[in-house]
């Protein structure tokens, strides 16, 4: 199987956008499902020029917040603690 080095590129974007620009992580993305789908719908809508804004535009949807991402002093802290149950999130807070 060939690497597609556009692919991976844009993969890479992907996780740069959501990190810098709206304090989210994609490191449960494990087997890339998540990164290679946006590819998929990427090419569908056209390669539009602009790759960073339509990423942000299409991570919007996904990443949700009332009036601005939250801020990590040591990285990006969403999605995070929000999926966990509560049990779990108290056994981390203690």
């Amino acid at each position: 199987m060939a690497l597609d080095l556009e692919e991976l590129k844009f993969c890479g974007m992907i996780g740069t956008v959501a990190e810098k620009e709206m304090s989210a992580s994609l490191t449960d993305d494990t087997d890339g499902k998540f990164g290679l789908s946006l590819y998929a719908q990427y090419i569908a809508a056209g390669k539009p020029k602009n790759k960073r804004e339509w990423i942000r535009q299409e991570l919007k949807k996904h990443f949700r917040f009332v009036t601005k991402p939250p801020f990590g002093l040591n990285g990006p802290r969403f999605p995070g603690g929000l999926f966990l149950k509560a049990s779990q999130w108290f056994s981390l807070t203690n």
